[in-house]
């Protein structure tokens, strides 16, 4: 893409910008996945630019571990032979294999007996994790 098409491209973007909250004067950069790209002023690949300006732009939120365990529960299915499966976000705290998880609508406490992570298996999670949780004789409905 050459620069004046890039530059059109860069204004068409600030116009849509300007009517979102983050307003027309967002941080732009350049970056091309053609590693053969031999246009000035073009960071072929240059993933570490983008990390950097993501880093300086916006702040990662730090996790809050202490407290209760708190997990918003959005989907629960039994595993013949395994258990019932409940996935969900963890809000506050962090929960680990073993611990005991109280479920205050059902009044009933059960240990988790595994979890996941995305589909890889995990010792603990804690506040902001995505989770799949394991436990034995629970009911799933």
């Amino acid at each position: 893409m050459c620069i004046r098409d890039r530059r059109r491209v860069h204004g068409a973007l600030r116009k849509v910008f300007s009517k979102t909250r983050f307003g027309q004067d967002i941080q732009m950069t350049h970056i091309s996945a053609n590693v053969g790209a031999q246009e000035e002023n073009v960071n072929t690949l240059d993933v570490q630019n983008v990390i950097s300006m993501l880093l300086k732009n916006f702040e990662i939120p730090k996790r809050n571990v202490e407290g209760p365990f708190l997990y918003l529960i959005d989907h629960c299915f039994s595993i013949k032979g395994k258990g019932t499966v409940v996935t969900g976000t963890v809000i506050q705290g962090k929960v680990k294999i073993n611990d005991e998880v109280e479920f205050p609508m059902i009044k009933e406490t059960k240990k988790v007996k595994s979890m996941q992570m995305f589909k890889k298996p995990v010792e603990q999670g804690q506040q902001g994790d995505r989770l799949a949780l394991l436990f034995t004789q629970l009911d799933a409905e």
